[in-house]
């Protein structure tokens, strides 16, 4: 499904289920009554989102998933240096020493991750990833700046979200010929696909709530991104490995390591 699936247009159609899975849960009111302070901060988070799921997308078709995923561990060591940076989240010694290492596996594994000099494609793939990883690390703070005074449900924080990702991803396709030709025969196929857009929605959605409720309960936003991110540098080199068949190499590995220890060490 993966190579005939458009991208945009399957984003877009589980970001609108999403929204809808929200609905049920009501509150979407209480968002009309935010001030324009709150709007702000929503409307950043959204776009932030929707940057980075269209770097996303486009860096994973230009190069090996092995290779770029693993680049999203940025996050936390970015989340952690921001939130120094401009929420006043200290950082001490061994968390400095955790961003660097992390930093460094991730310029390591741009450089020598597939044991050969990369392609023009393949670097210009492990820049947006980069880039896409910065977008992520700062969304969990406007998430913050949005839900922590509990005046709209996550519920309907999470559909707002949704609908405002929804929304940009598709001007942005209306702007580009090569992604509105993705959206031409879409609907046919989601006749066919809607089961596996609605389970992709639901975890989607499980995952986001969760997400957002991690941020506003814990005190240090980038250990939580951390584990998060721990988790998920993992889980994408065995989807790499056995389901993509993609070549593991020793740099890799050796990249990974290095990532994995700075991240726990950053937690």
């Amino acid at each position: 499904m993966g190579k005939t699936l458009p991208a945009i247009p399957a984003v877009v159609a589980i970001m609108v289920t999403q929204a809808l899975l929200c609905l049920p849960f009501g509150g979407f009111a209480a968002i009309l009554e935010q001030d324009s302070k709150w709007f702000l901060f929503a409307g950043l988070s959204i776009l932030a989102n929707s940057v980075a799921n269209v770097l996303f997308i486009l860096a994973v078709q230009r190069a090996a998933f092995t290779l770029v995923i693993p680049l999203l561990s940025l996050s936390p060591a970015l989340a952690a240096a921001a939130g120094w940076i401009s929420f006043g989240e200290a950082l001490n010694l061994k968390q400095i020493i955790a961003v660097v290492i992390v930093v460094v596996a991730a310029l390591w594994l741009g450089w020598q991750g597939e044991g050969r000099k990369p392609l023009p494609k393949e670097r210009a793939a492990i820049a947006m990833m980069s880039f896409t990883a910065l977008m992520w690390a700062i969304v969990p703070f406007f998430d913050r700046a949005c839900t922590q005074s509990g005046q709209v449900s996550l519920s309907a924080y999470v559909g707002s979200q949704c609908v405002g990702v929804a929304l940009c991803l598709g001007f942005v396709a209306v702007l580009r010929r090569d992604l509105r030709s993705q959206f031409h025969g879409f609907g046919q196929l989601l006749r066919e696909i809607w089961p596996w857009i609605l389970i992709a929605a639901v975890t989607a959605s499980f995952g986001l709530y969760f997400q957002i409720k991690g941020v506003i309960s814990v005190s240090h936003v980038g250990l939580f991104e951390a584990v998060k991110r721990s988790l998920t540098m993992l889980l994408s080199l065995a989807i790499g490995r056995f389901a993509l068949k993609e070549t593991i190499s020793v740099q890799k590995v050796m990249a990974a390591t290095a990532m994995v220890v700075g991240i726990f060490l950053l937690a």
